[in-house]
């Protein structure tokens, strides 16, 4: 099977949005001797899937509902912050303006001056995020290397007055408000650089990648009946670009175990209060977005005591067969079930999919669980996906 990423492309048009207040104020820029820069954007849509299980994304996964833009120059190997341009609410020429394709992509232009011309820039970019800018004149390493998402989850905390209450759900969704978007982050490219060296007509890609992964859970058992689902072991930050390990290869990060929470449903998913045998029309439960969370290791403990020390999916259910019904409860660990039992890192922009069975089973607590990883981007491939095809 032949599996690739496709990303949307926008138009390179050198005179859309730009970073001046109107069209007429980019064309004296340009008639006065000044450049034009432009980037194309892709963001991981979930366009153009030619076969699936099911649909990966919708629209607010995937939209820029705010951009920052951070150029650095660039002198002698050392990187330098210079500007910081910011849609929608930057100020002056310091506005950016993106326009969207309807499809994921987007396109803007920024004016640089022609005296630049020569001089090598980096562009850094975070969209639907306002963690607090780093200082001009900062490098675009401490940036990258340091700076976590403005959103810093907590462990929902109940009244004195409401001790026998449900916990309120204050995590799994708030990283994914619809109102501004999934946190996504990127670089600019020119011939395959992040290092551009400045002349007229260039256009820039940049690949934006959420910073989050995602958790779905599915079965299709008609005698089993989830009652409790919640996420542990799931950290409570987590940065706004990718670490780079040894050899500049991708690091996940790993935190104390005091930056650690345990995250309650995604508060816009609901659990079926029945069995599917009992409901009319409905044969398989797809909690699709049941959690997103930021990254992190998952590990296994040396020794003959060894213990999983990583993220899980603790469920409760209750299993009805032969007029009986038999609870019981599973902690499902990020591991691999077709690779010696590896863990199985969370990892950015990658979706999670707990597959869940009993076989009509009766005896309680005979449930399995197996891990589905998919690649949260746009898939174009030639045969079918099933549910072998990804297994962990």
């Amino acid at each position: 099977m032949k599996s690739k990423l496709i990303y949307t492309s926008a138009l390179a048009l050198a005179l859309l949005a730009t970073a001046c207040s109107s069209e007429s104020e980019l064309v004296q820029d340009i008639q006065g001797g000044n450049r034009t820069l432009t980037f194309a954007i892709s963001t991981p849509t979930g366009e153009k899937v030619s076969y699936s299980r099911a649909p990966l994304h919708d629209e607010p996964e995937y939209a820029i509902k705010s951009l920052t833009l951070y150029e650095y120059e660039i002198n002698n190997g050392t990187s330098s912050l210079s500007r910081v341009m910011k849609y929608p609410d930057g100020k002056g020429r310091d506005v950016i303006n993106p326009e969207s394709d309807g499809k994921g992509g987007y396109t803007f232009s920024i004016i640089v001056p022609a005296a630049n011309d020569g001089k090598t820039y980096s562009y850094s970019f975070v969209a639907n995020d306002d963690t607090t800018d780093p200082t001009v004149g900062s490098s675009a390493e401490s940036f990258r290397d340091t700076m976590k998402a403005a959103i810093k989850l907590s462990e929902p905390q109940l009244e004195e007055s409401e001790e026998n209450t449900t916990l309120p759900t204050l995590t799994a969704d708030i990283l994914a408000d619809p109102d501004k978007g999934i946190a996504m982050s990127g670089e600019a490219t020119y011939n395959g650089s992040t290092e551009i060296t400045m002349s007229e007509g260039i256009t820039c890609k940049v690949n934006l990648t959420r910073i989050v992964a995602r958790v779905d859970i599915k079965y299709s058992t008609p005698n089993l009946k989830l009652t409790k689902v919640e996420l542990r072991g799931a950290p409570k930050s987590g940065y706004l670009f990718a670490q780079k390990g040894e050899g500049n290869t991708t690091e996940i990060p790993s935190y104390e175990e005091s930056e650690y929470l345990v995250m309650q449903l995604n508060k816009n998913v609901s659990l079926p209060a029945d069995y599917l045998k009992n409901t009319d029309d409905i044969t398989t439960v797809e909690l699709r977005k049941a959690f997103y969370l930021y990254e992190r290791t998952n590990t296994i403990s040396e020794g003959e005591d060894a213990t999983y020390n990583g993220a899980s999916v603790y469920i409760e259910y209750d299993v009805n067969a032969n007029g009986e019904t038999y609870k019981g409860k599973l902690d499902i660990p990020f591991r691999s079930t077709s690779n010696d039992n590896k863990c199985v890192d969370i990892r950015r922009n990658t979706l999670y999919t707990i597959l869940l069975g009993n076989g009509d089973d009766p005896i309680s607590g005979v449930v399995s669980a197996k891990l589905i990883v998919d690649e949260w981007n746009s898939i174009d491939i030639d045969e079918p996906l099933t549910d072998e095809d990804k297994e962990y």
